[in-house]
C-alpha cells in the first residue's frame, strides 16, 4: 500500500506536496514491525507495554469524563462547547486517541487472560468515545464492537457482552443533548 501511495504521489501535480502526505505512512510498517518484535522476543517488555497501553487509556478516559462533568479536566483546560479535549488541549482528538489504542490493548488483555481488565477498558472507552462526540471515533467503536461481537465464537459471554455494550452504545448516542447534537445533527446546524 505505502509503495502505491509513492508511486501515484510521483505522477501527482504537485510531486513534493503529495510525497509529503504519503511518503511517511511508512511508520506504519515499522510501527507493526516493532509490535511484533516485542510480542514474539521480549515478553517482559510486552507486559510493562501492556500496562502503559492500559494506563494511558485509563488515564485519558478519565480525564475525559472528568472534563465532561466538571467543564475543567485534570490539567485546568476548560471544556469548549460541545466536544472533548482532555488531556490534548485545544484538540479534540480525544475518542479517536481512544479508540485508535482500544484494539490493541484489548488483543494484549486477551493475551494475558484479563478479561476483567478488558471489560473495563471496553466500558469505560465506550462512555469517553461517546462522549467525545467525534462522528468517526463513535463509528469506529461501533465497528470494533460489532466485529468483536460476531468474531467472538470461542466464549458466549463476549458475544453478550459486546453485543450488550454495542446497544447501550446506540442508546447513548440518542439520548445525551451535547453527543445527539453532535453526532447525529450537526451537519443540519
Amino acid at each position: 500500500f505505502w509503495v502505491y501511495l509513492v508511486i501515484s504521489s510521483l505522477f501527482s501535480n504537485d510531486i513534493f506536496f503529495s510525497l509529503k502526505s504519503s511518503f511517511f505512512w511508512i511508520r506504519h510498517l515499522f510501527y507493526s514491525i516493532i509490535i511484533f518484535f516485542i510480542l514474539t522476543h521480549k515478553q517482559s517488555l510486552m507486559y510493562y507495554f501492556y500496562l502503559a497501553i492500559v494506563c494511558v487509556i485509563f488515564f485519558a478516559s478519565f480525564d475525559g469524563i472528568y472534563q465532561f462533568i466538571f467543564k475543567i479536566d485534570l490539567f485546568g483546560n476548560i471544556k469548549p462547547s460541545g466536544r472533548l479535549s482532555g488531556p490534548f488541549g485545544d484538540e479534540h482528538i480525544l475518542g479517536s486517541f481512544i479508540v485508535k489504542l482500544l484494539p490493541l490493548a484489548m488483543g494484549l488483555c486477551l493475551y494475558f487472560k484479563n478479561n476483567f481488565l478488558m471489560y473495563s477498558l471496553v466500558i469505560i472507552s465506550l462512555i469517553t468515545v461517546t462522549l467525545s462526540a467525534e462522528r468517526t471515533s463513535i463509528g469506529y467503536m461501533i465497528i470494533i464492537l460489532f466485529f468483536l461481537t460476531i468474531f467472538s465464537y470461542k466464549e458466549k459471554s463476549y458475544k453478550y457482552f459486546f453485543g450488550l455494550i454495542l446497544f447501550l452504545l446506540m442508546v447513548i448516542t440518542t439520548q445525551i443533548s451535547d453527543v445527539k447534537n453532535n453526532v447525529l445533527f450537526s451537519q443540519f446546524l
